[in-house]
């Protein structure tokens, strides 16, 4: 009954779907091009330039930046990469949150991923963890598995610590049983 109640509102959710998703292209695309101009500027020998670009890149509050200020840190572009990084933990918003997730645990940088784990302390517990068990069970090169343990357990160590060994005792069990 409650389903059929909100027929139409569901229907009205998906007619706005591809609005919201020329939205979003349209704001990445904003914000990618004004990130690579504040790069410029990053590089520049001015430092007034230079400390105006990272005020720019600092104040990108914005939700829908968020996508554009992840793909300048997993492009690794140097200038850009501070105070994009800051930006990005900064930022409360759930997106954020599984943008760290997946810098924790994919970088190949040992100090980026240490800077996310870090980031990752002060986000939402309830957006990160999901993310990290989803990677924890579903991925199985070992190496990955590894850092995603490292990161839960970095994370919230007390809270954490017994259910990644459970999730990781469960694992093998499960392995012992198909086999």
């Amino acid at each position: 009954a409650g389903l059929v109640r909100r027929a139409p509102e569901i229907q009205a959710e998906h007619a706005a779907a591809p609005d919201r998703q020329a939205q979003a292209r349209r704001a990445y695309r904003d914000f990618k091009t004004k990130l690579l101009d504040c790069e410029r500027r990053l590089k520049s020998g001015d430092r007034n330039q230079r400390q105006l670009a990272e005020q720019q890149v600092l104040a990108m509050r914005d939700p829908l930046a968020i996508p554009a200020l992840f793909g300048v840190i997993v492009e690794n572009r140097e200038a850009l990469f501070p105070a994009a990084f800051k930006t990005l933990a900064d930022s409360p918003h759930r997106n954020a949150t599984q943008g760290l997730v997946v810098i924790a645990v994919w970088s190949t940088s040992e100090a980026v991923r240490h800077h996310a784990i870090e980031s990752l302390r002060t986000h939402d517990s309830a957006v990160a963890i999901p993310a990290l068990i989803e990677f924890l069970v579903d991925e199985p090169h070992h190496k990955i598995r590894g850092r995603v343990q490292v990161t839960l357990v970095e994370m919230r160590r007390d809270a954490v610590l017994p259910l990644v060994a459970a999730l990781a005792d469960s694992r093998v069990f499960m392995r012992q049983c198909i086999c």
